[in-house]
């Protein structure tokens, strides 16, 4: 949990009461999970859609929008029950929240890069943004010693994988390459 604490504005008492307000709460929909899903769905969630509506017109069938929305939408396409919502939430937080988290880190760092910087495109696959390992352009948006998060289970992995089989040979989700502009992000 995440607490701000602060004192009423304009208060000419000297024992004012101390406001306390919950910024974040791990686990439930609080400030700053919707910045995250934004973040999410502009990087990886529209890379994804490109790569398959890619394959899909290569192949001549009709676009993929099917794979997303088994994965990440309100209910998933081909809801197969508890263990398939179980699923898609352990894949959000082991792999699609922690990618999300990083890029969010390197968008911190930009706000203290000087103005006259005109290039911060971060860029790698899956796992090294996981690992910590993704490369940017931009010296002074680059993480110093970014920590690694352990890489999500095998279950997880092969669930999304499945996922985009039908539409994408060989997926592997942990080696798609995605590519972030940070200036176009945060402006």
């Amino acid at each position: 949990v995440v607490t701000d604490y602060s004192f009423p504005k304009n208060t000419q008492e000297e024992a004012a009461t101390v406001k306390s307000r919950e910024v974040l709460r791990e686990g439930y929909k609080v400030a700053g999970d919707d910045l995250l899903r934004e973040i999410i769905e502009k990087t990886v969630l529209s890379a994804l859609q490109r790569h398959v509506d890619l394959s899909m017109r290569e192949q001549g069938r009709n676009f993929g929008v099917k794979a997303l929305s088994a994965v990440f939408g309100e209910k998933g396409v081909q809801d197969d029950g508890e263990q398939f919502s179980t699923s898609r939430q352990q894949a959000a937080q082991q792999i699609f929240m922690k990618v999300g988290y990083r890029i969010l880190a390197h968008l911190e760092r930009l706000k203290q890069a000087p103005s006259g910087v005109n290039d911060a495109v971060l860029s790698g696959c899956i796992e090294d943004f996981i690992k910590g390992e993704e490369q940017c352009s931009c010296n002074e948006c680059a993480l110093i010693h970014p920590a690694a998060y352990p890489l999500p289970e095998k279950t997880i992995s092969a669930f999304v994988n499945d996922c985009f089989a039908p539409y994408l040979k060989d997926f592997n989700i942990l080696k798609f390459e995605i590519s972030v502009d940070l200036l176009a992000l945060s402006s």
